[in-house]
């Protein structure tokens, strides 16, 4: 995972061909929403 700018995070996943998947970005309104976005993209890696 990564901080795109200040109103995104960015991250990708570990494909199981050992690739990485296009970036994917979840908004972030200001920095005390960034653990909230952290929890969603967390979510939706492991489910």
């Amino acid at each position: 995972m990564w901080e795109d700018s200040a109103s995104q995070l960015g991250w990708s996943e570990l494909l199981e061909d050992g690739t990485w998947s296009a970036p994917r970005y979840e908004p972030v309104a200001d920095p005390s929403e960034e653990d909230a976005a952290r929890f969603r993209i967390k979510t939706r890696a492991i489910d």
